[in-house]
């Protein structure tokens, strides 16, 4: 489950945040991707079967099943989703890291900054907390790490808006 689940978890990850990065960018601001070129030998192992036996294995399927079907939802759904996550992490004194892990992934479906900055501390909490498992820890990491890029894209993106509709008005005048 380690290897095979985590990559499994890294392509929905990737998948889901660039959908969703996408989707609130209007199409004249979405910037082309850089295009790699892996070479991948002509025969791969067999992926290890993924044999849900233990408690740790069985939660992490369970959040990868969820933020697919979070990613899948209407933005409606999503806000109800979000909307009662978050009353029950309210309710609780002590969060579960799991729908901490939840809450943070729908929150970054929406793509600005503002809510990718809120799953980004929700996502630190858990990295840093003794009580989660080592599996969690790590799939907030990973995840977090995947955030923090687009984070980074996002706020170079919105500098070079500003540095595009500074030097607009200084070559036409004031829009005034």
């Amino acid at each position: 489950m380690k290897l095979h689940g985590l990559f499994q978890l890294l392509l929905l990850l990737h998948t889901t945040l660039s959908v969703a990065s996408c989707s609130s960018i209007p199409p004249e601001e979405i910037v082309r991707e850089k295009v790699i070129t892996v070479t991948v030998p002509s025969v791969c192992p067999p992926c290890p079967e993924v044999n849900e036996t233990n408690d740790a294995d069985r939660e992490l399927a369970s959040i990868i099943r969820d933020i697919s079907h979070y990613a899948a939802m209407s933005s409606e759904e999503q806000q109800e989703a979000r909307s009662a996550l978050s009353a029950k992490l309210d309710d609780k004194i002590a969060a579960n890291h799991s729908d901490l892990i939840r809450l943070a992934s729908l929150l970054s479906l929406r793509g600005n900054l503002q809510n990718d900055q809120r799953a980004l501390d929700l996502l630190s909490a858990v990295r840093k907390s003794k009580e989660a498992s080592e599996d969690l820890r790590q799939l907030a990491a990973t995840f977090s790490r995947l955030l923090s890029v687009r984070v980074r894209e996002m706020q170079k993106l919105q500098a070079l808006n500003k540095m595009e509709k500074k030097l607009l008005q200084e070559k036409f005048g004031s829009p005034n």
